[in-house]
Order: C-alpha cells, then structure tokens, then sequence
C-alpha cells in the first residue's frame, strides 16, 4: 500500500480460501470515510478489511498484516492534503460520540484528532461533542480500530464509539 500524487496504490491478495491477486488506484479526494471491519473466513479464521466509502460504493482491502496506528496517521495526512475545493466552508457543525453504554469503557484509549491536531475533551461524559467545519477531517482511534470521514454535510454528525467485546463482522 502506498500513496503518491492524492492516490492511494494497493496490490495485494482479496479475501477468501483461493485468494485473488488485486490491485486498486483510488484518489483520495473520493474517499469520505475510512473504518475497519473484521471478516470471518470460517469459525476460527478472521482478516480485518479496511472499508473505504465513495459516494456511491465501497471498496474493501485486506489489511490484517498492517500497522493500524500508521495506517491512520498515513490516511489522515493524505486526506489533510488532498482537500477537494467546498463552494462554501460552513462552521459550527457538531460532531458527537457517543459512548457505549452497555460495559466499563476505557477512555483513555480514546483519541480524537481534528485535521490532525488531537482535541481535549472531558472524558467523564456520556457523550463527547466537537465543533468541526465543512472539508474537516476527523479521526477517531478507540483502542485498535479507527475511522476517518470528511465532514461534507452541514448537519450535525452522531458517530457511535465502537465496543472492543463487538467489533462489526461481515459474514
């Protein structure tokens, strides 16, 4: 996986008993939002995917063997400099994270990094508010899992803090 020129290269192998060789170019300026998701092959086996989202359509990329924590610092300066031109950059949009309610949440394995300057918030509360603005990048890295969006609409944005005990699994 490699990035040059607002692109991002992947060539590696698909999912799968009889894994396919795949090569993507995707120009980060499509991309609005960036997560991890685990997938499970049989009973036992798992990969984890990077799912990236387009307007209209996802792309899903194998990366079990790589570094989360610098795969969200190399994304989160791609997407930082490959902003696409906004006709109108609106202010004051509220970015909300809700906690997990349902066990004993560790903040302290929380991080919230607004175009890339990590914010401090009370992590004490049941939710963490953040003001961003149109064209902002977001990231949110909760123990090993991460997620990136571009904030495009103006509306308010309510994103759920991922529980460690249950992590989303496509099957």
């Amino acid at each position: 996986m490699s990035f040059s020129n607002g692109t991002l290269y992947y060539s590696g192998y698909d999912k799968g008993w009889l894994p396919k060789k795949r090569a993507v170019e995707i120009p980060i300026s499509e991309i609005q939002s960036i997560g991890i998701v685990e997938e499970r092959i049989n009973r036992k086996v798992t990969i984890e995917l990077l799912c990236l989202k387009m307007a209209d359509y996802n792309i899903f990329i194998n990366v079990s063997s790589f570094s989360k924590t610098s795969m969200l610092m190399a994304f989160t300066a791609c997407m930082l400099e490959c902003k696409p031109s906004l006709t109108s950059a609106l202010e004051g949009i509220t970015l909300n994270l809700h906690k997990p309610a349902d066990y004993n949440f560790y903040s302290r394995y929380l991080r919230v990094f607004v175009n890339g300057n990590e914010q401090t918030f009370n992590k004490e509360e049941k939710v963490y508010s953040f003001q961003v603005s149109t064209g902002d990048v977001v990231s949110v890295k909760c123990y090993n899992d991460f997620r990136i969006l571009r904030v495009m609409q103006p509306e308010a944005i309510d994103l759920m803090l991922p529980d460690p005990m249950s992590r989303p699994i496509r099957k």
